[in-house]
């Protein structure tokens, strides 16, 4: 295994700050999924939320299928498909009341 030189280690360094980040964004994840089942969020809890969103887009390609369809559980309440368009309400968004003539 080479060793020793610049870009081994500036890669090894890169590895090492992405599994970091990985590691913080499935723990913010945890914390979300516990906040997200069905009360109110604290100050605190939404900031927390706030934070998550800001980096998805950017740590989102570093995540493997579970981890994806857990962070969209936590922002998705429910989707409705009305046989054209896909409505997507998510957690903490007003919704129309449902409508069951549909």
């Amino acid at each position: 295994m080479p060793g020793g030189t610049a870009a081994y280690d500036y890669i090894v360094r890169q590895i090492d700050e992405l599994h970091k980040k990985k590691e913080q964004i499935l723990s913010q994840i945890e914390v979300c999924k516990e906040t997200a089942m069905g009360k109110e969020l604290t100050d605190l809890e939404f900031d927390l939320l706030k934070e998550t969103l800001s980096i998805f887009e950017k740590t989102v390609d570093f995540m493997d299928v579970e981890q994806k369809r857990a962070a969209i559980r936590i922002l998705v309440k429910r989707v409705v498909w009305d046989g054209e368009t896909v409505h997507l309400y998510l957690y903490g968004s007003k919704e129309p009341p449902c409508d069951s003539s549909k």
